[in-house]
């Protein structure tokens, strides 16, 4: 390795998770923490503003997700290293994640040691999966996989466009007021009960209806309903 330092962005809108990674970070003399942002828009703007080598991302963020802000940065400079963060460890998130230019993938049950790994891995121009990613998509499609032949991204799609999968591809905020929405609370009193403005109840309205793929509330009601996902 270089005398010259890894620069690297985390952008996490967990302030706590956020700052457990910076720490984990900081401790190796090859890496720099060179910001953290909370939102995917912001996120964007701090890359194109500080030019990071690495930025750690994960899918679900506020204002842009994950997915989003690593299609404008990749389009921003492909030569930047995105290694996805998150929660999820759906097979084909993280497959359709690497389709979108992911370097990597981590879920946020990986131990330090894989995320110096990762690191290390795709600045060598490598792709990356921390073992739970990699034994999960084994275990579920019963198969090896190959991260250089990831290409396929409508094939991805079109297997996992169900109302389901749609909806785990919202923002955590997204899905809290799409299940507002479903309980029939109007755009006022979802903007009073999460302390938002009237605006940003309906712009994330807009968001939802797009990202769920359907023409109006009622309809997603109903698929909603017809789904089954809030039954608890």
């Amino acid at each position: 390795m270089s005398n010259k330092k890894i620069k690297i962005l985390i952008a996490e809108d967990h302030n706590l998770v956020a700052k457990l990674l910076s720490a984990n970070l900081e401790i190796n003399k090859d890496f720099k923490v060179i910001g953290i942002q909370q939102d995917g828009q912001e996120a964007i703007a701090m890359t194109k503003d500080l030019k990071p080598n690495v930025v750690l991302l994960d899918i679900d963020m506020p204002v842009v997700d994950g997915m989003q802000a690593l299609k404008e940065i990749k389009q921003y400079d492909a030569n930047i290293k995105v290694i996805m963060v998150s929660n999820h460890t759906e097979s084909w998130l993280i497959k359709k994640s690497l389709s979108k230019g992911a370097d990597g993938y981590l879920t946020k049950f990986a131990d330090s040691s894989e995320l110096i790994e990762a690191i290390y891995e795709v600045m060598a121009n490598k792709k990356y999966l921390c073992k739970l990613s990699r034994k999960h998509i084994q275990q579920t499609e019963n198969q090896d996989i190959d991260l250089a032949k990831i290409s396929d991204i409508e094939e991805l799609e079109a297997q996992n466009d169900s109302f389901t999968a749609k909806y785990q591809r919202l923002t955590k905020r997204e899905k809290g007021i799409f299940k507002l929405i479903v309980k029939g609370h109007s755009t006022k009193e979802i903007s009073d009960i999460l302390y938002i403005s009237i605006r940003t109840v309906e712009t994330h309205r807009k968001n939802i209806l797009k990202k769920m793929d359907v023409k109006n509330s009622v309809e997603m009601i109903r698929e909603a309903i017809e789904s089954g996902i809030f039954e608890d």
